[in-house]
């Protein structure tokens, strides 16, 4: 994960090098072809795992290119240690899950469980989990690529809802009842978060690269402006398409313009900075990180808007670990909304008023963006869709409450400073059968003062009494798979890059490395797991097989939440972050699949010995 604590990293790899004691002698692991690997599997796993039939020939080598391996040719080190395959060469991850398959349907039914996801808590739930390596036993040996699954994971969900989690049962929302569609309570959600809500929104789910591929397209597709806000805008090879094609729209004469956050472009991407200068982008530094004590006050705000028309909004980077992840790749999981309608409007509004705080004198004006938005918001007013006055007709209304209507929050020190935390904490307390969130970390404080407690301790201890008064609340977040986000991604390709040249003492260096910054960032968050398991022991908890860096809240199946906002201190309290809060029906459908498949592919944090 890309933010603060990260200015800090490259003093602890030269810690952590320095301290290290010398690198031990690597073990002599058997080495076994497919069919050895094969037998290794189908034999020794409880599951109905099997070979698949559609095994990739040619075999691609980790970064995409024909090596000429073949399923013949294939080998894997049997890593003894971890109890895992790994293949040797390492090739593309995709298609090292693709050598097998499993049988969920048939597994549940073996097992005798109500869904897959009850058949998961019964197998790690008998499995002793070690705090140092952070890893569960394993009764055999798994694919590296499978994370810390016992089973290939799932890329397309085959059976009915179902059959993976019973909390999936289809809605009919014509007759669903729900506290969200009171107009009551959302007229206290405008006074409580300084928001309003907006009808007839358009919206799709981007999950992983294909947000990227998207905002490549909405800069193609624009005629008068493309402008933005992001943490990071890298210049690595993915991201530098972006940049040529932002050069290229200046060069046609769209205004193109983004707002960075200052501290992080300043001191590790300067060089992205003169690239985008280059081309003729405008962009304005956030300089909040160095108004506030403790190098903690971070632009995080994530959004993008082409000509006023549609807009992306989440919580992804422009960096290749974002840019390129297919989600199974072992690269950023991640979820943004690609959106059309009044929506639009309000985060231009927040926007113009980023701007404002943020430009430099090297900047051009915001005026002719104030004229547009004063000017969209009286049209849409006029035209019903927005406005208090309508919310009862379109809440009253079966067929109109559940038609994209979204309230757009951003929040920070320098703007309304705790409108996303107050909106969360609302939608907790009215829930009434599900919650569904997940966040790359989480942060908490339970222990301390309750006036000394923060918005972020409210949160949590919302979602605690929610989880016991029997609200079905799972959270999402990283284990050992996940790492440390980026940097883990980063270290990762170091090492494949030294295998591939036979350097083996920079190989073993670079694991070193990244098994120190994994079990740190991996520990941290299982302590908070833990905390978080003895308050609320009813929340299923689940790390997924890579790491997730999408922060997403589901209400009820009904409310679904897509923003910058990590369920941490620094969110809740002095970054500036960004959200989109919906109630759609065909949203909510994605939403159900989408986060199917995220809990299909994630363990449960528990074990036999408790830990």
């Amino acid at each position: 994960m890309i933010c603060a604590k990260n200015l800090g990293l490259a003093i602890g790899l030269l810690s952590a090098l320095s301290s290290a004691p010398a690198l031990a002698k690597k073990p002599n692991y058997p080495i076994l072809n497919l069919k050895e690997v094969t037998n290794q599997v189908t034999s020794n796993s409880l599951a109905p795992i099997q070979a698949s039939s559609q095994i990739p020939n040619p075999i691609l080598d980790y970064f995409h290119k024909d090596q000429g391996i073949t399923p013949d040719t294939l080998r894997f080190v049997h890593n003894l240690t971890r109890n895992r395959l790994e293949p040797t060469p390492r090739i593309r991850p995709e298609d090292a899950q693709d050598l097998f398959t499993m049988d969920i349907a048939q597994y549940v039914q073996q097992v005798g469980a109500k869904d897959f996801q009850e058949a998961k808590v019964r197998y790690y739930g008998n499995l002793n989990f070690d705090m140092k390596s952070l890893f569960h036993e394993r009764p055999f040996p798994y694919l590296s690529d499978w994370g810390s699954l016992f089973f290939p994971p799932e890329k397309k969900l085959v059976h009915p809802a179902e059959v993976y989690s019973k909390d999936f049962a289809a809605v009919d929302y014509q007759k669903v009842s729900s506290t969200y569609f009171d107009v009551s309570f959302q007229d206290y959600l405008d006074s409580w978060t300084q928001s309003g809500m907006t009808t007839g929104n358009k919206l799709k789910v981007l999950a992983n690269g294909d947000s990227f591929k998207e905002k490549l397209r909405l800069i193609q597709d624009a005629k008068k402006f493309f402008i933005g806000s992001v943490m990071v805008f890298g210049c690595d090879e993915s991201s530098q398409k972006m940049i040529e094609a932002l050069a290229e729209k200046k060069k046609q004469g769209v205004d193109v313009r983004l707002i960075l956050e200052g501290a992080h472009m300043g001191i590790a991407f300067r060089k992205c900075l003169k690239m985008l200068d280059r081309a003729g982008v405008d962009v304005a530094l956030s300089s909040e990180t160095f108004k506030f004590i403790g190098l903690d006050s971070t632009m995080h705000a994530k959004y993008w808007i082409r000509d006023a028309e549609e807009a992306v909004i989440g919580g992804q980077n422009i960096i290749d670990a974002q840019n390129s992840s297919s989600g199974f790749n072992h690269l950023n999981r991640d979820t943004e909304l690609l959106v059309h309608g009044p929506a639009v409007t309000d985060l231009l509004g927040e926007w113009v008023k980023t701007w404002e705080r943020q430009h430099g004198r090297k900047n051009q004006s915001v005026d002719p963006y104030l004229i547009l938005h004063r000017k969209m918001v009286y049209d849409e007013l006029h035209a019903g869709l927005r406005g208090s006055e309508n919310y009862t007709k379109w809440l009253n209304d079966p067929a109109l409450r559940m038609n994209g209507n979204c309230r757009v929050l951003v929040q920070g020190k320098q703007t309304e400073r705790y409108r996303l935390s107050r909106m969360m904490i609302a939608l907790l307390l009215a829930s009434k059968s599900h919650v569904i969130m997940s966040s790359p970390t989480i942060q908490f404080d339970l222990a301390r003062d309750p006036s000394e407690q923060n918005w972020i301790d409210f949160f949590w201890k919302t979602a605690i009494q929610r989880s016991n008064d029997g609200v079905n609340v799972q959270l999402l977040t990283n284990g050992i798979d996940g790492g440390y986000g980026e940097a883990t991604m980063m270290i990762r390709r170091k090492v494949v890059a030294a295998e591939a040249k036979k350097k083996k003492l920079t190989t073993n260096m670079w694991k070193k490395i990244g098994l120190w910054i994994d079990r740190g960032a991996a520990r941290t968050n299982r302590e908070m797991i833990q905390d978080l398991s003895r308050r609320a022991p009813k929340m299923g908890i689940w790390n997924p097989f890579q790491y997730i860096h999408a922060k997403q809240l589901y209400f009820d199946r009904i409310m679904v939440g897509v923003s910058s906002y990590n369920l941490d201190k620094n969110s809740s309290e002095t970054n500036q972050e960004s959200g989109i809060y919906c109630m759609d029906e065909n949203l909510s459908h994605q939403f159900d699949a989408l986060l199917l498949r995220d809990m299909v592919n994630s363990i449960p944090a528990i074990s036999k010995n408790g830990l």
